[in-house]
This record gives structure tokens, sequence and C-alpha cells, in this order.
């Protein structure tokens, strides 16, 4: 059965929401607040995991083979072992996919190989929070009435709304203006009586929470459709990514990302005199990781949402509005990039941040491969195949850059000692890349002013070189080696 049970009017069978399943619902919401409500999770975690498979079973008594589901049972132990060693981001991960396998192999009527199973248990996890908003915008539908038409109107902004709201957390994050500016809304005297924490809770885990308990519309999504001629999740992509919800998506994200384009111009371009208290450098660098990742999930909408040879895709306002926002994605990649920089070159150069330029040009590329797709017509899996191609290149020529004696050149060259501003060097940092550095580090003792001539010596000349000269094996020679032994065979007298 659909999560969505069927009713009846007239002749024709309704959808309307299972109350044991929603009894179920509930009564684990309840056990998660009692858990995990204002107390550090550790082993509460893993028991309202025990009692989220419980209601599974509850909820769903789908006939299920004893060994089948001993196995699904064994799987779900091994899974929350972890949470009960230790509470962690990666404990927890193994615990809800145990979870959500659980949930599939006692809800579904069959079974596949563990493999399938478990990516499909990780597809759910992905997905299933729109599953709640989709259930229930396709039950108002099935009514007929003034009701089903406003829960289809609150479906379709449903998308727009819901992202624009973590773009514009994500823009509050990344520029401290307009952190301020929100800091400014005294939303608290509105909702002083209000337990928001709380309610946050019980927001976030029914949503969350909803496919494992309704999963079986999740795993067999086309059991109670077949009787109305139709799937039964036909409905959830018009409401929730149909043309509506797309355009109005469109229009609100353009509006927010042109807020922040137009901050970044007039202060990170443009030069701007920043309000008192704030350094560029502070600005820089609160904006630099959280931009990439606005990219990273327009870009994703964008995928989702621009169907190769749908009648979204065709419609020349959206395409239009699609341009323009990929545009100010671009926008942002540079700013992220520039910020960085402005960020580097007051605190010095690192493996990360040179991680994070690297990240930054590929996203930009998979933006501008986002148009292509849409301006030639290809397909999604061209998309993919282009992103693939475009990171096994950088991969490959990034095999041949000595990145350790690249940081360590930059920072010397843009150190306190030898250029009178940013910071000291940092010696420690450097000495842990290994004798790559020897050749900057020479440079670096051969500049240095009288005043600063201390600092030549806090590198420990042994620990570079004994990771320099090792016995003479052919089975470790490698070019870069080559080079750096022909180096210190050239290499005058270091003090």
């Amino acid at each position: 059965m659909n999560p969505a049970s069927a009713g009846t009017t007239g002749d024709r069978a309704v959808p309307t929401i299972d109350r044991r399943k929603a009894a179920v619902l509930l009564a684990v919401l309840a056990i998660g607040d009692w858990l995990l409500y204002r107390h550090d999770p550790g082993a509460s975690a893993a028991i309202f995991f025990m009692a989220l498979a419980l209601g599974v079973r509850l909820a769903n008594p789908t006939e299920v083979p004893p060994r089948r589901l001993a196995g699904a049972t064994a799987i779900l132990v091994v899974a929350l072992l972890p949470l009960i060693e230790n509470f962690g981001v990666i404990p927890f991960l193994f615990g809800t996919i145990g979870a959500a396998h659980f949930a599939l192999v006692a809800t579904a009527p069959s079974s596949g190989p563990f493999a399938w199973r478990v990516a499909l248990a990780a597809r759910t996890l992905l997905t299933g929070a729109f599953q709640c908003f989709a259930d229930l915008a396709r039950v108002a539908a099935a009514q007929g009435d003034l009701r089903a038409l406003s829960s289809r109107t609150a479906a379709r902004w449903i998308v727009p709304i819901g992202l624009g709201g973590v773009f514009a957390a994500l823009f509050a994050s990344a520029n401290p203006l307009i952190e301020y500016w929100l800091s400014q809304i005294h939303l608290e005297r509105i909702v002083s009586h209000i337990d928001m924490d709380r309610l946050v809770l019980w927001s976030v885990m029914t949503v969350s929470l909803w496919p494992f308990v309704f999963s079986r519309a999740r795993f067999a999504p086309f059991s109670a459709g077949r009787a109305a001629g139709r799937p039964v999740e036909a409905a959830a992509p018009g409401l929730l990514l149909g043309e509506g919800a797309i355009l109005r998506s469109l229009v609100l994200f353009n509006a927010l990302f042109a807020v922040e384009t137009v901050l970044d111009g007039a202060y990170l371009w443009g030069g701007l005199a920043l309000p008192d208290g704030m350094s560029y450098a502070t600005y820089a660098h609160r904006g630099a990781y959280p931009l990439v990742v606005t990219a990273l999930l327009a870009g994703g909408f964008v995928i989702l949402a621009m169907k190769p040879g749908g009648s979204i895709e065709a419609s020349p306002l959206i395409r239009a509005l699609v341009y323009v926002w990929i545009f100010q994605n671009v926008l942002l990649v540079a700013s992220s990039v520039q910020r960085l920089a402005l960020y580097v070159e007051a605190y010095s150069l690192t493996y990360l941040r040179v991680a994070a330029f690297i990240w930054m040009l590929l996203v930009a590329a998979g933006l501008v491969l986002i148009v292509l797709r849409m301006a030639r017509g290809h397909s999604n899996a061209w998309l993919v195949s282009s992103n693939a191609h475009v990171l096994a290149s950088v991969l490959y020529v990034c095999c041949f850059v000595n990145f350790p004696h690249v940081v360590a050149s930059y920072n010397v060259n843009h150190c306190r000692e030898l250029t009178g501003k940013g910071q000291l060097l940092d010696v420690t940092y450097l000495m842990g890349l290994g004798p790559d550095v020897i050749a900057a580090v020479d440079d670096y003792r051969r500049r240095l002013p009288e005043a600063y001539r201390a600092r030549g010596l806090l590198f420990d000349e042994g620990s570079l070189l004994s990771g320099a000269r090792q016995e003479h094996d052919w089975h470790q020679w490698s070019f870069r080696r080559w080079r750096l032994s022909r180096y210190l065979e050239v290499r005058p007298h270091s003090p």
C-alpha cells in the first residue's frame, strides 16, 4: 500500500494517510525527543535507531522470510556498533545507512544483491527528505476541492522557499554584512514563548523519518497507483519540480545571488571601505568555502530540474533565467578565488588552500559544462563524462607538480622577514612538508636580513636531509628524488 492509504470517494480510490503509520511516526518522534532533545548523543543514538527499526516493522507488517529479516537485523546491529563505541559523524552515517537498509529489506516484497540494497538505501537517504512533502501533496491533490488547490500551490513553493532559505543561510555564513543585517531582525521577541529548538528537532525528524515509516511507497512506488491507471509518484515531480516551481525558484535564486554579487563587486573588487572592525582578510575568509558549496548546490539543482529534452528546458524564459543564474554562480566562484587569494596573502599558503584553489576551478569548469550541455542539447551522461575527463586531466597534471616546493617557495617569497608585511614564516609547517622544501629554505636563509638571522637556524637541517639522503635503492627512484639529489650535490654550504 501507498503510505497514503486508499480511501473511497464514490467509485474512485482516494489516497489518505495511514493512521497506523502516522501513530508509529508520532511514537518514534516522541522517543527521539526523549533520547536526543538537549542531550549529547551517545549510545542513545543507537537506541533510537533500534526503536526506528521496530517502528518500521510495526508500521509495515510485510511478510518477509525470517532468514532475510534476521540478516537485515544482524547488519543493523553491526552498523550500530560504532555508535556504541563512540558517537561521531561517521558512526552516525553507519547507523543511518544500517537503518535505511533494514527498512528496505523489512518492507520490500523482494530482495536483491547486498551492494544493490545498500545503494538503494543510500539513495533513499538522499531523496527521502522530499517524500514527506510529495506524499502530503499527493493526498491533498486527490481531494479535488479548495484544500487540494492550496496544497498544490504550497507544494510548488517548497523547493523555491526551502532551497532559497539554504542559499540565504550560506550567504549569511559567507558574508558578515548579510549576517549583521539578519542579526538586526529580533525574531526572538515574536517567538519568545515558543521552544524553537524542540520545534526544529521535531520538524527535521518528521521529514527524515517519514521515508522509513512510509517506506513501502519508496521501494514499491507503483503498487498503489496502478489501480488508478498511473504511477503514484507521478504527481510529485510536477508539484515539487514542475515548470511553475522551477520558474519561481529561478526568480528567487537570481534575486538572492544578485545581492551577494553586488556586495562582492563593491567590497571585494571595488575596494569599498568595510564597516569598522572588519578587515578584508575576515571578509575574504568567511566566504571562500560557503560560496563554493552554494555553487555546487546550484549546479545540482540545474541538473535535477533541467532534464534534457523536457518541456521545462524548452521554455525560453526559464533557459534565460538559468543562464543568468549560472553566470552569477561563476562570478561567485571567481569571488571565492579572490577571497581565498586575499586570505593567503594575509596568512600564507598551505596544502589545503592549494587544494581549495584547484577545487574552485573545477567547480567553475563544471558550471561552464552545464551551460554547454544546455546550449548544445547534450545528455546528463555527456555532462558526467565531461566532468570526469576534466577531473582526471587536472589530477594527472597535479601529479607532476611539486606542491611542497610550491607552498614553501610562495611562503618564503611573501613572509614578513623578506617583505616587511604579512606573517612570519611558519617554520614548523614547512618542516612537516619534507625534504622538497630544502631549496626554498636555502633561498630563505640566503635572503634573510641580519635582524632575522636567528630564524634561519630554526630549521632542523638533519631532519630535512635525513628525508632526502636515503640508501640508494633503485626501487625508490623517482625523477623528483633524482632532481633533489642533483640539487644537494651542487648545493652551497648551509649554516
